[in-house]
């Protein structure tokens, strides 16, 4: 499966190359070209430029990304999430927004993108401090879990 990524991988950057190489360059001293030319010509080499930019971000993404899974984002593609922000405050809506996809500051996430000395384990030993964790099974916040509990009348 690895070996199929790479191998895709290694397939698109040589094509992206080869497009690259086969895009038309201004001919001739700029001196020769009419203003015209000279304005699509500048334009051209700054249409390059974010194509090589785009080009090395995409190969950096992929080579930092590695085999690590993305955040925790168990919404269907299919479904509108906007909806879920709705009505809510700008402070509410993006707390909502870090917990789903448990982009803040609790040790499993801290860990997976290399802050020294934290490993993801949790105060009470669990192997894994996340969101699900923290409101659902440690230990440690039962009364947050029995205070949620309460307020979502279940």
């Amino acid at each position: 499966m690895e070996s199929t990524r790479r191998f895709a991988q290694d397939r698109e950057r040589e094509m992206q190359l080869a497009h690259l190489s086969n895009l038309k360059r201004p001919r001739g001293h700029l001196s020769e070209q009419n203003s015209h030319n000279r304005k699509d010509s500048h334009w051209g080499s700054k249409d390059l430029l974010k194509k090589w930019a785009n080009m090395e971000w995409k190969r950096r993404w992929l080579a930092i990304r590695g085999n690590r899974q993305a955040a925790s984002w168990k919404t269907p593609w299919n479904r509108p999430v906007l909806s879920l922000y709705d009505g809510l405050k700008r402070h509410v809506a993006t707390a909502l927004m870090l917990l789903r996809s448990e982009v803040l500051g609790l040790r499993a996430w801290l860990s997976s993108i290399g802050v020294p000395n934290i490993t993801p384990r949790c105060s009470c030993g669990e192997h894994r401090q996340t969101v699900k964790h923290i409101l659902y099974y440690c230990p440690e916040h039962s009364s947050l879990q029995a205070r949620m509990l309460a307020k979502a009348g279940t």
